[in-house]
C-alpha cells in the first residue's frame, strides 16, 4: 500500500492511481485564521502577508479546493492534528484487513 500526501494528490492527473482518497476540509475562515497565525510568526503582517495570502488563495481555489469532489472520505480539518491521525490510521487498518482477508 502506497501513502501519498499533499495538496494536488487528488488532481485529475492522479486521482485514478489511489484506491482511498481523503481531503481534509477546512472552512476558508478557519484557513485564513491560521495563515495569518503562521505568516505573523514568520514576521509577516500587513498589505505584504495579505497579498500574499490572496494569491495562494486564488491558486487554491482553482487547484486544490475542487479536488475535494474526487475524495471517498472528507475529514473535518476543525479537529486536531491526534484526531486526523486518528481517521487516517483507521482508513490505513481497514485497507490492510481487506487486503489480508483476499490473501486468504
Amino acid at each position: 500500500a502506497i501513502l501519498a500526501e499533499g495538496l494536488y494528490v487528488l488532481g485529475e492527473e492522479l486521482v485514478d492511481l489511489f484506491d482511498i482518497k481523503v481531503y481534509v476540509f477546512t472552512p476558508f475562515d478557519k484557513i485564513k485564521e491560521r495563515w495569518f497565525l503562521k505568516a505573523i510568526s514568520r514576521g509577516k503582517s500587513g498589505t505584504a502577508a495579505e497579498l500574499q495570502f490572496n494569491d495562494v488563495n486564488s491558486t487554491a481555489q482553482v487547484y486544490i479546493r475542487p479536488t475535494m469532489k474526487n475524495a471517498d472520505i472528507v475529514i473535518n480539518g476543525l479537529t486536531g492534528a491526534d484526531y486526523i491521525e486518528e481517521m487516517t490510521t483507521k482508513v490505513i487498518n481497514l485497507i490492510s484487513d481487506v487486503i489480508n482477508f483476499y490473501q486468504l
